[in-house]
């Protein structure tokens, strides 16, 4: 399942139509816009956490500085 979700997610993401990916996955247009949702919420999520630690990360440096800045 994982790996026909790959390929249904780059295919999306080139820009094959619908008909297109149903063509070559042998999915009907309902399985697959499903499956297409599935992945976009699952990216979302994913980028959501990466944002979240990227924010810590930079709040973290910003306070390293202003403390560094207060030493000076």
């Amino acid at each position: 399942q994982r790996e026909i979700e790959k390929v249904i997610l780059n295919m999306h993401k080139k820009g094959y139509s619908l008909e297109q990916i149903m063509d070559a996955t042998e999915l009907e247009a309902a399985e697959l816009e499903t499956i297409i949702e599935k992945l976009k919420k699952s990216i979302a999520k994913t980028l959501v956490k990466v944002f979240t630690v990227v924010e810590r990360i930079i709040s973290k440096y910003l306070i390293k500085k202003r403390i560094k800045q207060n030493k000076e």
